[in-house]
């Protein structure tokens, strides 16, 4: 028989498997550097259809982070389960994970409809404060209707049991791993570039100063988190000017730049071309070569 235990990714997948429940581990140490504990992007941050379109504005993003960042600390600080419900009318089940009196990770149980009528309304009033479309509401069908309290907490401890048994069965891996700060970071960048997302807005998350985890950033990943905000947005502009019929304009806002000269000025320090020449330049290349 093989004592393997599957992988953290695999078990979350199987326990959640045809549900339009969300799991969101959100890492407070290495935890997830561990052998099989690594996860998906989109299992380290709230990622679900409700949560990213609330995140659509500059004040819709700052109001979820600002939500889950308080959040965590009611996790630190409680150091038990709890339920809660965001601006939005999204219902969680909150299971901070505890070794020797330390928080490894908090897991979030999500994407919980207790009763319809109330969370439009909560996605009403948060709109309106925001900015967000109210279409927003259309996505309450993509959540999960609330069963009983006891099923959630049931995938809560059993997601919260298995990481601990991981975690006792595991060892670090010999290679060097990224600090679990930037990694948090990186996962934020690389979701929501098309955001006007600051290093102080996740910052506030963890509790954490923003110039220390600036330079802690700088020195892990080799440039600023801008400078890495800018080129991960600029990948997606390289991509979409050639794959898509968009102005020049619209490619700008697509990628997270309200202004467009602004753009114009990154995107041709990155490649050495101007948007539309570096466009020009790759269909005549696809052209000549018949790709």
């Amino acid at each position: 028989m093989n004592n393997e235990l599957m992988p953290l990714q695999e078990f979350v997948n199987l326990i959640v498997h045809n549900t339009k429940i969300k799991i969101c581990i959100d890492c407070l140490s290495d935890i997830l550097s561990l052998d099989s504990m690594e996860l998906e992007y989109n299992n380290t941050i709230h990622y679900n259809e409700v949560c990213n379109y609330a995140k659509t504005t500059r004040k819709g993003l700052r109001l979820c982070l600002k939500c889950k960042g308080l959040t965590t600390q009611k996790a630190v600080s409680l150091n038990r389960p709890f339920f809660g419900v965001c601006p939005w009318g999204v219902t969680e089940y909150i299971v901070p994970v505890i070794q020797n009196s330390n928080i490894l990770c908090i897991v979030y149980v999500g994407n919980i409809c207790a009763d319809s009528e109330i969370t439009k309304n909560c996605m009403n009033r948060a709109a309106n404060i925001t900015g967000v479309n109210k279409n927003i509401t259309d996505k309450i069908s993509s959540m999960d209707n609330a069963k009983t309290r006891e099923l959630y907490e049931s995938i809560g401890e059993a997601i919260k049991s298995y990481i601990l048994l991981m975690y006792s069965k595991s060892k670090k891996k010999p290679e060097k791993k990224i600090h679990w700060v930037v990694r948090a970071f990186l996962s934020y960048a690389d979701t929501f570039y098309n955001t006007d997302i600051k290093i102080e807005d996740i910052s506030g998350l963890y509790n954490i100063n923003a110039k220390y985890a600036g330079r802690l950033f700088k020195k892990e990943v080799g440039m600023s988190f801008c400078e890495y905000l800018n080129n991960r947005r600029i990948e997606e502009a390289k991509r979409i000017l050639i794959e898509k019929n968009m102005s020049i304009g619209e490619v700008a806002f697509e990628c997270g730049y309200n202004n467009i000269t602004y753009f114009n000025r990154v995107f041709k320090n990155i490649t050495g071309l101007s948007p539309g020449e570096y466009r020009k330049s790759n269909i005549n290349d696809r052209y000549i070569t018949g790709v």
